[in-house]
């Protein structure tokens, strides 16, 4: 497995790149929390804790360098990936009217666009 790794962190206001380094998070020889926790156990929908510092990746996005990194709280059942291609065509999204209605936090947090919607109706 490689020793660095990115991944977005999202809440309500928005998200972030985060930029995780195996030796930065795991000191000692250890490297038990980058190995199991984060590459195979984290999950969309689990709640984690960072601290680090802000920084600008040479492609010029905002991210945070992770320096202790805490699995907050495990997400019983992992939202879907939605996956788009270079046409924008979404695939394995969640699209299915009858449970987007019904499972709305799942619909607001893995399709932004209806999340906009949402906001700017409630507006009205």
């Amino acid at each position: 497995m490689g020793s660095v790794s990115f991944a977005e962190l999202q809440d309500s206001t928005g998200r972030i790149q985060i930029y995780i380094k195996r030796d930065d998070i795991c000191p000692d020889e250890d490297k038990t929390l980058y190995n199991t926790v984060f590459k195979k156990l984290m999950d969309i929908g689990d709640f984690v804790g960072i601290k680090g510092f802000v920084f600008t990746t040479q492609t010029g996005e905002i991210s945070i360098h992770v320096t202790e990194l805490k699995l907050l709280s495990k997400s019983l059942k992992p939202f879907p990936i939605v996956k788009r291609d270079e046409e924008g065509n979404i695939h394995d999204g969640f699209t299915d009217p009858e449970l987007r209605y019904r499972q709305r936090y799942v619909d607001l947090t893995v399709n932004p666009e209806f999340k906009q919607i949402f906001i700017n109706r409630s507006k009205v």
